[in-house]
């Protein structure tokens, strides 16, 4: 839709005013009651919604740190360390949040050593983002950019099991993009499996035409059917 006006860029929710980049702000009492009604709306929508991207990886240490205290506190974190055994045969005994080297850094703790979060394989480290976020911040709308970066195929479809199970056992909406026909296989055959019906799980292969982007969408069933019985790629015309 339009901006509220041009040269106001962001809504300050704390204060429930809007500015601009100078500090110059509107009281939301100012505003047209329909254009507050709507920021408070999106406001709202977003406040459950988590976006990751696969440059996310890079800041996987601070952003799990940022609620680790409260997931520690709770004994989430022994969820985390079994889905990570699970999903990538460690032996992770725990994971601690200790001074080292000056700052306080994530490790992991097997038998006879530690080794810290930096220095783990980038699958691993999504995988426990992953799986943070999903306790700390118990969404209901993810987003997730090329969902298969970063992943082996055993551990895509622990991820994919995960992301289902959440999902199913949240009521929550997982809105994935993803160039890997392996992931598309994976997911279909896993939400089959796991018992979702047909329209709970929608596949849309998206193709450039020029100027264009032409759109198929298939529910479960049909995906499955594709895939499991005609022995089709979705990816083709």
């Amino acid at each position: 839709g339009k901006p509220i006006r041009d040269d106001f860029k962001y809504y300050d929710s704390i204060e429930k005013r809007i500015c601009n980049q100078q500090g110059g702000c509107i009281s939301s009492f100012k505003l047209n009651p329909d254009i507050y009604r709507k920021i408070e709306i999106h406001k709202a929508f977003l406040q459950n919604t988590v976006f990751l991207d696969p440059y996310i990886i890079k800041e996987t240490e601070s952003l799990v740190m940022k609620f680790w205290a409260d997931l520690k506190f709770k004994r989430e974190d022994k969820k985390i360390v079994k889905f990570i055994n699970s999903s990538f045969d460690l032996g992770v005994e725990s994971i601690s949040y200790v001074p080292l080297n000056g700052k306080n850094q994530l490790i992991l703790e097997f038998s006879d050593h530690s080794v810290r979060l930096v220095d783990l394989g980038d699958g691993v480290k999504y995988a426990i983002l992953l799986y943070s976020v999903f306790i700390a911040v118990n969404p209901k709308i993810v987003l997730i950019d090329d969902v298969e970066s970063h992943l082996h195929i055993g551990g895509l479809s622990k991820i994919i099991e995960a992301i289902l199970d959440y999902s199913k056992k949240n009521n929550a909406q997982f809105i994935m993009t993803t160039h890997s026909i392996e992931f598309i296989e994976e997911l279909v055959r896993l939400a089959k499996h796991k018992g979702f019906k047909s329209n709970e799980v929608t596949v849309f292969h998206l193709l450039r035409k020029g100027d264009r982007v032409l759109s198929r969408r298939y529910n479960l069933d049909e995906a499955y059917r594709y895939i499991f019985t005609i022995g089709s790629d979705l990816r083709k015309p």
